[in-house]
């Protein structure tokens, strides 16, 4: 179990877009608001075989971004991976995701962004999948572990999709 905070930090400010004769308040990089996200998790390795099972499901709340008036509806997420780890420390298998909104995005901001884009919701949802490749040595005393994937999304709904590449390095001291 696992509760991750994201607070409002940083410098934001709003900037005006104008299409159409119609002029909303459009989306900074940062999100201008405080959110809490409960996750759990959960792993089954099975140490004789190799097989690893891995998931995790949480739901992201917001608070509204007062700048804005922009209101995120929460938003469901589910994380699995499927591995099988070889005798040389080398795992291979799949991993992917699954998002989703759960409700509509609420406030004169997201009104005026439905309005622009001619929307009736803006209800999110996508999905991904794709390889995932770790591996475990040591240097000296020092675990090391190495993990890169690839996911492919697809199926998204009122948001884009996008190819996403990680490479992760964990050191134990």
């Amino acid at each position: 179990m696992a509760l991750q905070f994201f607070l409002p930090t940083g410098h934001y400010q709003t900037t005006q877009i104008n299409v159409a004769n119609r002029s909303i308040d459009a989306l900074n990089a940062g999100k201008n608001r405080f959110a809490f996200d409960p996750t759990l998790s959960m792993t089954w390795f099975d140490p004789t075989t190799g097989w690893e099972y891995s998931g995790s499901f949480g739901v992201t709340f917001s608070a509204e971004n007062d700048a804005t008036d922009y209101q995120t509806a929460p938003e469901a997420h589910f994380e699995g991976t499927v591995m099988r780890h070889l005798p040389n420390k080398l795992a291979l298998g799949v991993t992917g995701y699954a998002y989703h909104q759960i409700g509509d995005d609420s406030g004169s901001g997201a009104d005026g962004i439905k309005q622009l884009l001619g929307a009736d919701s803006l209800e999110a949802s996508v999905y991904g999948l794709g390889p995932i490749v770790t591996w475990s040595t040591q240097v000296g005393q020092t675990p090391i572990s190495i993990k890169a994937k690839y996911i492919k999304e697809f199926g998204a709904k009122r948001r884009f999709e996008s190819d996403k590449v990680w490479m992760t390095v964990g050191l134990v001291f």
